[in-house]
């Protein structure tokens, strides 16, 4: 080992495999931070737990709270949808992805863009805010916020709501719509 900023670190380069309890990591070149067990990792960095999958350049493994994180972009796989932003958490044990910054959740019906998502994938819920957009076949909803139950298809979108209907070219305004 060595020491960087008066921390005893490994430095492991090429094809790296990270294991711990259910959670896998790959990545070309990890960094180590032996006494606070975290890890710095570079180079298609892939994150893997269950059905869960998170791609990413770089990113940091917090393994005493196991929360992965990324601020070079990411994209996050559940077998349902697809997550991706600049800026982002997984909590592990939680099952809960926290990302900021071109947030945008893509499933078999619908596109959802925000400034902020959080999603917890056993509910298969997602509350997003901040300049909140959500785009179906039918119709395209834009809020300050929006709660949105991806398995019953459920949405609940609230202040500055704005409704358009493609198919009945109709527009509606208001403070909170339940769909």
């Amino acid at each position: 080992g060595k020491i960087i900023n008066g921390q005893n670190v490994r430095e492991i380069f090429g094809n790296v495999k990270i294991t711990q309890g259910d959670t896998e990591i790959f990545c070309n070149r990890a960094v180590q931070f032996l006494q606070k067990n975290e890890v710095e990792l570079y180079g298609d960095v892939e994150v893997f737990q269950d059905t869960v999958k998170l791609i990413t350049e770089a990113g940091y493994y917090y393994g005493n709270e196991n929360i992965a994180f990324s601020d070079t972009g990411l994209i996050m796989y559940d077998g349902h949808m697809i997550l991706a932003a600049q800026n982002g958490y997984y909590y592990l044990d939680e099952e809960k992805a926290f990302l900021y910054e071109n947030v945008k959740l893509v499933d078999m019906t619908s596109t959802l863009t925000a400034d902020e998502l959080t999603y917890f994938q056993t509910d298969d819920k997602a509350i997003s805010v901040g300049n909140v957009k959500i785009v179906d076949s039918t119709s395209t909803i834009i809020a300050d916020s929006l709660i949105h139950f991806r398995g019953s298809g459920d949405s609940y979108a609230y202040f500055n709501v704005q409704i358009n209907d493609a198919n009945n070219d109709l527009t509606i305004y208001g403070d909170t719509l339940v769909d």
